[in-house]
């Protein structure tokens, strides 16, 4: 059986855990994107820790356009807008692409005309685009079989808890980490800023389409959650101070018409 050839997009945090997972998993991966380490070895700055002859570069274009591929693995953004051009790249070239990135993973209902022209494209081609991650393995996979052996359902509750800080500036971005409640209250988006998507919004929003069920009515918000002491957050390099935002809770409620 042929080796499955994959090119790689993102060497930050989780992309360099990726890489040696590929290798261990016997796939071939003949490229590398991304916007650090260019020019480097990807066997060096990952986890597989020895040079392997793939080159770094930050030219999406010509990598796709010399090397084989029969994948796309893309680890670099968290947003569905950011992957956008580097997907419509991939599809275009009749590549599969699978990303962990937490926006793509069911974004019909907060970004639908987006969505809908990567779908488009991706048929176009007769490729994917395939989100994976905790929610698609544990949050959806794993409750939708338990609940198809339920004789009735009244609920579903998840709780679910998280260092993002192991994901690094890709996500953490997206954080009021630092700041403290009045400035986060006091500080609305620009006018035409899209907030990211909810992620355990979307995946409860993709376990109901799962069930074959419909959405109601949505309930919820975001609370911040303050550092008790000094927070040294590596990924961002700056230290969270005591009574400063360290994270988010978030709590949202679902009712389907079922």
């Amino acid at each position: 059986m042929a080796k499955i050839k994959a090119v790689l997009f993102g060497t930050g945090n989780m992309g360099r855990v990726i890489a040696k997972f590929l290798v261990e998993k016997g796939v071939d991966i003949t490229g590398a994107v991304s916007r650090t380490h260019v020019g480097e070895d990807l066997g060096e700055v990952s986890a597989i820790g020895s040079a392997m002859g793939v080159v770094i570069s930050d030219d999406a274009e010509k990598v796709l356009s010399t090397v084989e591929a029969d994948i796309v693995v893309h680890a670099a953004c968290s947003s569905l807008a950011e992957i956008y051009p580097d997907a419509c790249l991939c599809l275009q070239k009749g590549l599969n692409v699978v990303t962990i990135t937490e926006g793509a993973f069911y974004p019909w209902s907060y970004d639908p005309d987006m969505t809908a022209e990567l779908d488009t494209l991706a048929k176009q081609h007769g490729v994917t685009l395939s989100a994976t991650g905790v929610q698609d393995a544990f949050w959806i996979n794993a409750i939708s079989v338990l609940s198809g052996v339920s004789h009735k359902i009244d609920s579903i509750e998840l709780q679910a808890s998280a260092d993002f800080g192991k994901l690094g500036p890709a996500v953490l971005q997206y954080f009021p980490l630092g700041l403290t409640p009045e400035q986060f209250m006091g500080s609305p988006p620009p006018p035409d800023a899209k907030p990211p998507a909810s992620t355990i919004g979307t995946a409860f929003e993709a376990l109901i389409s799962k069930l074959r069920m419909s959405v109601k009515k949505v309930d919820g918000g975001v609370e911040p959650v303050l550092a008790n002491a000094d927070i040294e957050c590596l990924a961002l390099n700056k230290t969270i101070k005591a009574g400063q935002i360290s994270g988010l809770t978030e709590i949202i409620s679902m009712e389907t018409n079922e």
